[in-house]
């Protein structure tokens, strides 16, 4: 189990927005700190939550975050399923938001800023994207990035690729893992598979 910080109430919002953890939302009232070193990673709770927000990396270790007071003190990696509407727990895995991966062997995989600002969702699957630039994840969490010219957008419609739909009025339409793995080809009238059972798309995207 990973170490603990609880940070005050006051800083819920800015760290699911993805914000990292200034000192001062460690040492004020409704905040509290387990001693641990610098570059830890550790589990930042909330005062009066009970699931995680996300999982930091400490830049100070407890000692020098009471004394110094200021600055930024954990990075915030990864927002954390049961606190953020984006992003999900695989057993055994690890998990995975909208900032980035941590695998259950402490690892840690951030996404750049960019990619951050371009996921619309992120779900078993993979992660679906403003751009249209969809990535599938494996089992272990790994993103795999399929040929952005695989998939179109229909005007005034939405975008489909490997990972799913984006309509532009905001539905968001995901494949299940097995179905990703059988696509080879999307064409305007339809998905063309691995296993023959190829699938018609109606004029607003829908499978048939």
């Amino acid at each position: 189990m990973l170490p603990w910080m609880q940070v005050d109430k006051g800083a819920i919002r800015f760290i699911l927005s993805g914000a990292n953890i200034m000192c001062r939302g460690l040492t004020s009232p409704g905040a509290k700190m387990s001693e641990v070193a610098q570059s830890t990673v550790v589990a930042v709770m909330a005062e009066g939550k009970q699931h995680a927000l996300c999982v930091g990396v400490t830049s100070l270790s407890t000692q020098d975050i009471a004394k110094t007071n200021k600055g930024v003190v954990v990075a915030a990696v990864v927002a954390v399923a049961a606190a953020s509407p984006i992003g999900f727990a695989r057993k055994g895995v690890g998990l995975i938001g909208r900032s980035g991966i941590v695998t259950v062997d402490g690892r840690i995989i951030p996404f750049t800023k960019e990619f951050m600002d371009d996921i619309v969702e992120i779900g078993e699957a993979g992660i679906v994207t403003k751009s249209g630039k969809n990535v599938h994840l494996t089992l272990d969490l790994h993103r795999l990035k399929r040929d952005v010219t695989t998939g179109f957008t229909r005007p005034k419609i939405g975008s489909i690729g490997f990972s799913g739909a984006v309509l532009t009025d905001g539905t968001i339409i995901q494949f299940t893992p097995e179905f990703i793995d059988d696509i080879l080809y999307f064409g305007e009238s339809g998905i063309i598979t691995k296993s023959g059972k190829n699938v018609q798309l109606t004029a607003d995207l829908k499978r048939v």
